[in-house]
């Protein structure tokens, strides 16, 4: 499932479902009003605003500020502080997790939300799921190497869901299938970069 087209996205855990909320609030949200709202994903609706002139009523903006000292950054992401630092072999504190680790993180939390809409969408409850992720990325050019083969990006990011739910095996293939397909984050990814995410039934690992 690599078939994804690149395009940008900025943001931690963007949210897909569709409303307006506070104007105050570093996130915004412009879609019809008759789409529903988790609020306890984003806060309570307010009054609908129009969207900007010439722009589509379903971009969700999230604006962020940072503030870094050394190796380490805090990010003010609405109402949250979320704090990312570079291990000790970099000259970091580890007070924080790393940027590539938040990033994989971010894979895995968007996969959780965007799952929760799909299976919202086919009918079914999955009940609590595990997460498992294994991301690979070669730290030469991070480093300053020059080689023509040392790339930047990751090689390869998978994520596994163990769904403790009596799900049939081929309805959580093609459920992981539509989450790929309508994950932000993932498919935010270069094409260069293998991804993966699988669905696996709780009670056929335990046999």
């Amino acid at each position: 499932m690599n078939d994804r087209q690149a395009q940008p996205h900025i943001g931690p855990f963007p949210n897909p479902l569709h409303r307006s909320i506070a104007p105050s609030s570093p996130h915004r949200i412009l879609a019809p009003p008759e789409v529903s709202v988790c609020t306890a994903c984003v806060g309570e609706p307010a009054q609908e605003a129009a969207p900007p002139k010439g722009r589509p009523s379903s971009i969700y903006e999230v604006p962020l500020s940072a503030q870094g000292s050394g190796h380490r950054t805090e990010v003010a992401a609405g109402s949250f502080t979320v704090v990312l630092d570079a291990g000790r072999a970099l000259g970091g504190q580890e007070t924080g997790p790393s940027p590539v680790q938040a990033f994989v993180s971010s894979i895995v939390g968007c996969s959780q939300i965007t799952l929760q809409l799909v299976a919202h969408d086919a009918g079914v409850q999955l009940g609590d799921i595990a997460w498992t992720a294994h991301g690979v990325f070669d730290t030469r050019r991070l480093l300053g190497s020059r080689a023509a083969d040392a790339s930047p990006r990751f090689h390869s990011i998978a994520i596994t869901g163990t769904v403790a739910a009596d799900v049939p095996q081929s309805k959580l293939d093609a459920l992981a299938e539509s989450t790929e397909a309508r994950c932000p984050i993932s498919q935010s990814l270069h094409p260069d970069v293998s991804y993966s995410l699988s669905l696996v039934r709780a009670a056929d690992i335990q046999r």
